[in-house]
């Protein structure tokens, strides 16, 4: 496994590797979000929404890190968990456990924070994701239908992490 440095707020980093991602799925024919909803995130969030792992300086793997999700989780107050999307690993870096990092980068986040739980979705036909999520600690906590602009409707499966509620215990 590789050693990583997480940061946050390093928002042209994050949409690069977002971007690599979202081609090298798209040649796989597994696309999930396209090039301009990407380049549209910074708009859409602040800037220390955006996390990244580095490793040996280059951004290796980002994430979105956000205090609601009202279509995903409408049950959850906005601000009691935190909320990841979009993960991506840049392919240089792939295999070496990166993803699990972000994951526990999050959470520490979170917990810092005093928030009760990481939460996040997926595809719920991704099954090395799935797999990936439960391996991390996280428990699926049931199917939901969304409608997409982009997909139509997709049925995501909805993971989540309870935090330690202190620091070191994540």
């Amino acid at each position: 496994m590789s050693v990583a440095v997480g940061r946050r707020g390093d928002v042209k980093a994050a949409i690069a590797v977002m971007l690599e991602a979202a081609r090298w799925l798209d040649k796989r024919g597994q696309g999930l979000w396209t090039q301009a909803q990407i380049q549209r995130l910074p708009k859409q969030y602040p800037a220390d929404a955006f996390l990244t792992l580095t490793v040996d300086g280059q951004a290796a793997v980002a994430a979105l890190l956000i205090d609601t999700d009202p279509l995903v989780w409408p049950q959850v107050p906005p601000g009691t968990s935190g909320f990841l999307h979009k993960m991506a690993v840049r392919r240089a870096f792939a295999g070496r456990g990166l993803a699990v990092q972000m994951l526990q980068y999050a959470a520490q986040l979170c917990n810092n924070e005093g928030k009760s739980h990481l939460r996040l979705d997926c595809d719920a036909s991704r099954e090395k994701l799935i797999a990936l999520y439960q391996s991390a600690g996280f428990t699926c906590v049931g199917v939901r239908t969304l409608q997409t602009k982009t997909h139509g409707m997709v049925k995501v499966s909805r993971f989540e992490r309870a935090l330690a509620k202190r620091a070191g215990l994540v």
